[in-house]
């Protein structure tokens, strides 16, 4: 009879002990299916893109990254349903650097390409519709996603979020053309420029009422007229006007800069303290006159006037023959500086090695010890409290936008121009190849440089 009593106690904990697992168990996989986010085949009605077959709702994340390329459509949209989803998982994450790196257009073939709050595929979007083809962006960050892919943070329309690099290009796709009718308007959004600019200069208009239209031409159609002190940044340019490609309060247009003389827009930018060695075998008269095609002569030391003539003399030291005035150099600089200059090689240097930097390379360059102290001494102040500089020591771009004459014809002749833009993160950049300079007979040295793609201060 005990053995009988025991035997219906074990049972009947057996059955409230399996009864307990099955409800822990329960509860469990009912709170898992509220914190996680719905499948595909149940955000359907919320996700902008087409449905995905049945095939596509069986494949997981990686399958349909590896299926998915930057040429293809964008990956399906896994769906946000709101009402599931956290406070947290809402929030949009910013990257580490916020800055403008650079304008851009979505460019997905079939699909709107999908904002979201982190850049992981599957996070939330910001708004369900996602940004059209051929749309413009504006890019203020960078990173990796949790697929190991690059990821943009960007802005459009107010919204701010993270999309697939992959997706943004600098020049807007193919399906945006330029069509003219008869009348010899156009038709779609813009004339594209002949060519973009990786990193553009920053200017202002200096008059009011100013034109942004459509194309690089008066017969092009006004999208609206900008006020006099307009912060600007020229984006692309065409070879053969005065007209810049750009960008305000959303909308891309051209801008025309001057006419006649006339200046409408002024850049900020200026070819900063060039200065000009002398060194001739034997003390020698000399004749330097300078000729700029991109920018006009602001400031020159001693007065430049119609050129400089000077008494060269052996060490180096100058009598400016104009006053009798003594110097070691001749000083001149530019404002309303339009050259595009070449970063298409260059160097990427953390501020804080900046000092270490231009030694070794300006040494490489040629340049003497109290030639390199003078530049670094101008030059340091200003470049290694950035973050990260690029760096790119012009060659063409400059020479052919600054002309320098000199008579007699120096036996052998060095410009050093360093071009540089301020950085928030390094990049990568093709490393630049310097060519070492010989001194032979009567030398003539210039060094200088300008930094690029910085908006004027408040």
């Amino acid at each position: 009879m005990k053995m009988s009593v025991n035997r219906i106690l074990a049972a009947v904990l057996s059955v409230i002990t399996a009864s307990v697992m099955l409800t822990g168990c329960s509860n469990h996989e009912g709170s898992t299916a509220q914190s996680s986010e719905p499948e595909t085949s149940a955000s359907a009605s919320s996700a902008p893109e087409t449905a995905s077959s049945p095939a596509d709702t069986t494949e997981s994340a990686s399958e349909k990254e590896t299926v998915t390329t930057a040429t293809d459509t964008e990956p399906e949209d896994p769906g946000t349903a709101s009402s599931s989803l956290t406070t947290s998982e809402k929030t949009v994450l910013y990257p580490d650097g916020y800055f403008f790196m650079m304008s851009g257009y979505v460019s997905t073939r079939k699909s709107n390409l999908m904002m979201r709050v982190r850049p992981d595929e599957n996070a939330p979007t910001v708004f369900s519709e996602g940004i059209e083809r051929g749309k413009p962006v504006e890019v203020y960050g960078s990173g990796k996603g949790s697929d190991g892919a690059m990821w943009y943070f960007v802005k459009y329309n107010g919204y701010e979020g993270w999309c697939k690099a992959s997706y943004i290009t600098k020049e807007a796709p193919e399906s945006i053309q330029t069509e003219t009718t008869k009348s010899g308007k156009v038709k779609t959004d813009y004339v594209k420029p002949e060519h973009y600019l990786e990193y553009g200069n920053h200017c202002q208009t200096v008059v009011g009422e100013l034109n942004l239209r459509s194309g690089p031409g008066e017969s092009y159609q006004s999208y609206l007229k900008l006020p006099k002190g307009t912060q600007l940044e020229e984006l692309g340019y065409n070879d053969d006007g005065e007209w810049i490609f750009t960008c305000y309060n959303g909308q891309y247009g051209w801008v025309k800069t001057s006419h006649n003389g006339k200046i409408y827009i002024e850049f900020y930018g200026g070819m900063a303290k060039p200065v000009i060695y002398l060194y001739p075998e034997t003390d020698t008269v000399v004749n330097v006159n300078l000729d700029l095609h991109t920018s006009e002569l602001s400031t020159t030391y001693p007065n430049y006037g119609t050129g400089w003539k000077v008494l060269a003399k052996t060490d180096g030291s100058l009598l400016n023959l104009a006053d009798g005035t003594h110097h070691s150099c001749l000083f001149w600089d530019s404002r309303n500086d339009r050259t595009h200059y070449d970063f298409s090689e260059g160097f990427c240097v953390r501020g804080a090695d900046t000092e270490a930097f231009l030694k070794e390379k300006l040494s490489d360059l040629g340049l003497t010890e109290p030639e390199m102290n003078e530049f670094i001494m101008y030059w340091l102040p200003r470049m290694e409290h950035n973050s990260y500089n690029l760096i790119s020591f012009q060659q063409d771009a400059y020479t052919e936008a600054a002309k320098l004459t000199v008579s007699p014809q120096p036996d052998s002749m060095l410009r050093v121009f360093m071009a540089y833009v301020p950085l928030e993160h390094e990049i990568v950049i093709s490393p630049q190849t310097l060519k070492p300079f010989e001194r032979s007979g009567f030398t003539v040295v210039e060094w200088g440089g300008t930094v690029y793609g910085v908006m004027k201060a408040d």
